[in-house]
C-alpha cells in the first residue's frame, strides 16, 4: 500500500489504509454475495444460540438471506443507543433507520443476553488474516468484541478482495476466528478471538 510510509503509529497507518480501502474497493458481484452467503450458511449450520449480525450498507455482502432462513428468534442485530456501548436485540419487533443509513432493532426490541449469543458476525473495509479487522474507526465493535472474545466466534464477512496479508492493531483490537469470502471460510489461527502478536 503507497500510504503505509506514514509515520504516526497505528493509528495513522489505520488512516491510510481507510484512504486505499477506499480508494480500491470493487463492488461485490450478486454471484460473489451469493457465494459468501452460502459459505456462510454451511459455517453457521451448527450454531444454536442467536447469530448477531449487521446491516449491510452499500458495498458490504449482505447476509441477511442466510439469517432470515434461520429464523427471526436466532438473528438479532446491534442497535447503537444514545449513549454506552452497542445492545444486542432481536429483530422481531421491527427495524428502524439509524441515522448513518443502516436499520437497527427498535428501542423495545428484546435484548439478547450474551450467554445466547452463538456466533458475531462484522463487515469491514479489510480484513488481514490472522483476523485483525479495519473497520470506520467509531470503535463499537472493538468493545462489542471484546466481550465475546474467547466465547463465540468472531467472523469476518466479505468478499476476497478485501483480505490482505497484514493490518496494523493496536492493544483494543480484538481478533476475529474466521473470515468468510466467496472462496470459503478460512479460521485466522487466533482461535480464541484474542490478540497474541
Amino acid at each position: 500500500m503507497a500510504d503505509s510510509a506514514e509515520t504516526g503509529g497505528p493509528r495513522a497507518e489505520k488512516a491510510a489504509w481507510r484512504r486505499w480501502a477506499h480508494r480500491v474497493a470493487v463492488p461485490v458481484s450478486e454471484a460473489e454475495a451469493e457465494a459468501v452467503r452460502a459459505n456462510l450458511a454451511r459455517f453457521l449450520g451448527p450454531i444454536e444460540g442467536v447469530v448477531v449480525s449487521y446491516d449491510a450498507l452499500p458495498g458490504e455482502v449482505d447476509p441477511e438471506p442466510v439469517l432470515v432462513a434461520r429464523g427471526p428468534e436466532r438473528w438479532a442485530l446491534t442497535r447503537t443507543p444514545p449513549s454506552g456501548g452497542l445492545t444486542i436485540n432481536l429483530v422481531t419487533s421491527g427495524l428502524e433507520r439509524h441515522r448513518f443509513g443502516f436499520r437497527q432493532p427498535v428501542p423495545t426490541a428484546p435484548v439478547v443476553p450474551d450467554a445466547e449469543v452463538g456466533a458475531i458476525l462484522v463487515p469491514g473495509l479489510a480484513f488481514d488474516r490472522t483476523g485483525i479487522r479495519l473497520g470506520h474507526g467509531a470503535g463499537y465493535y472493538d468493545r462489542l468484541l471484546a466481550r465475546f472474545s474467547g466465547r463465540v466466534p468472531l467472523v469476518g464477512v466479505g468478499s476476497w478482495a478485501t483480505i490482505v496479508e497484514r493490518l496494523p492493531f493496536e492493544g483494543h483490537d480484538v481478533a476475529l476466528t474466521h473470515l468468510v469470502t466467496e472462496s470459503g471460510t478460512e479460521p485466522t489461527g487466533s482461535g480464541t478471538g484474542a490478540r497474541d502478536r
